[in-house]
């Protein structure tokens, strides 16, 4: 890791817009922690979130700056509000949805770091058009994050 205090200020690291609406802002990475762990700022618009799928090399924790989100673990259905904590360890299906009323916002850090590489991929894809599942398996095969969803179902 650097061996200098690193200050990145509100409104400040790289910035993505991905399909469904999310903002994803990198705060920090792993080319500035040795690829020990990456930050990021994730917003969310009501009725959106990422879908099912799970992380073969990196474990999550997620923070609630603002709003409410119900997360899908596993089997379990947790509520979570502003302040809320959330660890997925690695290799357990999760999601998030934005439940609120009002966009949210998300703290979060994935453990080792690399996660930051799928979001710059995905990033890459047309915002304005519908995702080809095909094309977003590929993807998060390349970086070991696997998505559990069926081709023919709505998640």
């Amino acid at each position: 890791m650097a061996d200098v205090a690193q200050y990145i200020p509100p409104g400040q690291g790289v910035t993505y817009r991905v399909i469904g609406g999310d903002v994803i802002t990198f705060k920090v990475t792993g080319e500035q922690t040795d690829n020990q762990f990456t930050v990021a700022e994730v917003t969310t618009a009501p009725d959106h979130g990422p879908p099912l799928h799970m992380h073969l090399r990196e474990e999550e924790t997620f923070y609630v700056l603002e709003g409410s989100y119900v997360f899908h673990v596993g089997d379990r259905r947790i509520m979570a509000g502003q302040g809320s904590v959330l660890v997925v360890p690695v290799q357990v299906p999760h999601r998030f949805v934005n439940v609120g009323n009002s966009t949210g916002r998300l703290l979060v850090m994935a453990r080792p770091s690399g996660f930051e590489h799928f979001i710059r991929e995905f990033a890459a894809l047309p915002v304005d058009e519908p995702v080809e599942l095909a094309r977003l398996r590929e993807i998060g095969d390349r970086y070991g994050i696997v998505f559990l969803f069926n081709e023919t179902a709505n998640q």
